[in-house]
């Protein structure tokens, strides 16, 4: 049986919502074109089974089976057993328009296509601000563009349609092991060898924020950081984008990286924090603080916060956000 597209969904205990997002994708206006991977990841809640049914009652549905071995081998099997022209992902608590396929085929002429998406079942777009809707060209990957897919809004995965003739010839995959940010990783390779990129301001994906995973990225702030700025520099670095562009990844991880601290102040016991705070400021990163000049810290206590985090003074960092929490206690 011949596919347009194939949609890979990695489950992995999401018993809870695997249900609608399964669902969105049988409603889809071209579910008939569509083949429907499901790879479960080893779940103990009952997950496997639902997949399971669903394959038994659907001819256009596979269920598939992994041990455990994490969401970027998951998908690479969906991706090994497509059949489909085109290859699009979905997670498995989120969910698509009715007509997410069929309008981002009707742009498949663009090597990757990308539509707006809502946020935690929130009104408000989240890219609409970012690109215009239009074609960009490889001719168009100029600072200006690479500056905008360096904003943590684009490079998720989930609401692009992918050519599976890209991703085969180039032989693009996820990174096994890799714990966050595995889909920007997958996305810069992909636009490496992408001529064309087009944009659509229709919002026909909704990405549920799942606490689990947002408390993992919080807990690990600098370490994820870290990782993302690397990775970001090595692309860069090898398609030869200008020195701007550099200079914007390294303004964009200290601003990340300063947020993190002030999270992990807010939610630590003063002593872990000050530990937390020194190891920041005693890494190989701490001369990019030093060059920094951050626009967006404008209030007093941002600007005070930083020039301290910038004299390595990790004491006064961690009693001044102490003491920032202790007022908005009082006088909320």
């Amino acid at each position: 049986m011949d596919f347009k597209v194939s949609v890979i969904v990695p489950v992995y205990n999401c018993k809870k919502y695997l249900g609608q997002a399964v669902k969105s994708v049988i409603e889809q206006t071209v579910f008939d074109s569509i083949e429907l991977i499901l790879i479960d990841d080893g779940s103990t809640d009952g997950s496997a089974e639902i997949c399971n049914s669903y394959a038994e009652k659907y001819p256009n549905i596979i269920s598939l089976h992994e041990n455990n071995s994490g969401v970027s081998v998951a998908r690479n099997k969906g991706i090994e057993n497509a059949r489909g022209e085109y290859i699009a992902f979905l997670d498995s608590d989120d969910r698509y328009e009715k007509n997410f396929i069929e309008e981002l085929l009707g742009y498949a002429d663009s090597d990757l296509v990308c539509c707006d998406y809502y946020c935690d079942n929130r009104d408000e777009k989240n890219l609409g601000n970012l690109f215009e809707p239009k074609i960009y060209y490889r001719s168009d990957f100029d600072t200006e563009f690479y500056n905008k897919i360096l904003d943590t809004r684009f490079y998720s995965c989930w609401n692009k349609l992918y050519k599976k003739e890209i991703i085969e010839r180039n032989k693009i995959r996820f990174i096994p092991g890799v714990k966050y940010a595995e889909d920007m990783i997958f996305v810069f390779e992909y636009l490496k060898f992408s001529d064309s990129f087009r944009f659509i301001d229709s919002a026909l994906y909704f990405y549920n924020i799942n606490p689990d995973n947002a408390t993992s990225v919080v807990k690990n702030g600098f370490d994820v950081q870290h990782f993302i700025y690397d990775c970001q520099m090595k692309y860069f670095k090898d398609i030869n984008a200008e020195q701007s562009v550099l200079d914007h990844i390294e303004d964009i991880f200290v601003y990340k990286t300063t947020c993190t601290i002030n999270s992990e102040i807010t939610y630590n016991s003063f002593f872990a924090a000050y530990k937390y705070v020194k190891r920041v400021l005693s890494s190989e990163f701490y001369p990019l603080y030093l060059k920094a000049n951050y626009t967006e810290f404008v209030c007093k206590y941002d600007r005070v916060f930083f020039t301290l985090l910038k004299k390595k003074k990790a004491l006064a960092v961690v009693l001044w956000r102490k003491i920032y929490d202790l007022r908005s206690r009082i006088f909320k």
